[in-house]
């Protein structure tokens, strides 16, 4: 594949391909099967319980070593026991009491590199 660089902060080069997020989903948990609002590179989602979600990645990352980051309209989000996989994370939306609570906005965005 073609790399392509370009000039970030003061002379530092910067490499577009390690920048730029290689999923992102915005999920519904509350409509009784969760919906994808929108998505970028995921194939699908599973309601596994009340306020988790199975995410899938349509390009698998190169490994499971790859940063998620998440939010929600609940009080705040969790990755499942680290559970992630080259193409799937699973991830909580949590209430104040930090239990499980389906929440009507969920987002997450992927960075890492693509098998």
């Amino acid at each position: 594949a073609t790399s392509l660089t370009i000039r970030g902060e003061g002379a530092v080069q910067t490499s577009i391909q390690q920048g730029i997020a290689k999923s992102w989903i915005d999920v519904d948990q509350t409509s009784g099967s969760q919906v994808i609002n929108d998505s970028f590179n995921v194939t699908s989602v599973t309601d596994t319980a009340a306020g988790q979600t199975t995410v899938t990645i349509a390009n698998d990352m190169a490994s499971a070593n790859y940063c998620a980051t998440a939010g929600t309209n609940q009080v705040t989000i969790a990755y499942s026991n680290n559970v992630f996989a080259a193409g799937a994370y699973k991830m909580d939306a949590l209430n104040g009491s930090n239990a499980d609570t389906d929440s009507e906005y969920v987002g997450t965005t992927i960075h890492g590199d693509l098998a």
